[in-house]
């Protein structure tokens, strides 16, 4: 099962599960990303959230932590600090809404990208939705645990109108992709 935990010093999390569910989070976040030509405006944050399949990816194959589970089934771990892991939840909370109404938020003019979509991601969408969303309901959780339930609702309290009205996508026009990992650095 997947599980995200802090580090040692709330740092970051550490996003851990056996292959296949690193396996699947890998493929929702990937397959979400990759409707070539439709997320334009997001193509330079979406670079910084393909760092992160990039670590899933090599976290799953043993690159990364390794350990045994209570029953010795292998596990693979990977951590991430919290300025990545917030703006890569913004990012795919967005990603998400506009993924569930992808209809309506592709471009009129694209109909064979519509199409090419349709036929090769349809079938998986509502699988990787879900994935995608019990991903981000567990790093809220765990930035609720950090941070304590106080200053978790203050931050919350800002970025809940974002989140439910589905509007923030317009915020990653021409933004600035070196700053996330100038925080981090």
């Amino acid at each position: 099962m997947l599980k995200i935990t802090s580090t040692e010093h709330l740092t970051g999390i550490r996003i851990s599960g056996d292959w296949e569910d690193l396996n699947e989070l890998y493929d929702a976040i990937y397959n979400l990303l990759n409707y070539d030509g439709v997320y334009d405006y997001f193509e330079d944050a979406r670079e910084l959230v393909l760092s992160l399949c990039y670590d899933l990816r090599h976290a799953y194959q043993g690159d990364r932590e390794t350990f045994a589970s209570a029953a010795d089934a292998p596990y693979y771990a990977v951590c991430v600090l919290w300025p990545e892991v917030i703006f890569y939840t913004l990012l795919l909370n967005n990603i998400f809404v506009l993924a569930k109404r992808a209809d309506t938020a592709m471009p009129q003019d694209l109909d064979e990208i519509k199409e090419k979509i349709t036929r090769n991601k349809l079938e998986r969408r509502d699988t990787d939705l879900a994935c995608l969303r019990f991903f981000l309901d567990l790093v809220w959780a765990e930035l609720k645990k950090a941070v304590g339930e106080k200053r978790f609702k203050k931050l919350f309290k800002e970025w809940e109108i974002l989140f439910f009205m589905g509007t923030s996508y317009h915020n990653y026009i021409d933004y600035c992709t070196p700053y996330v990992p100038y925080l981090t650095a």
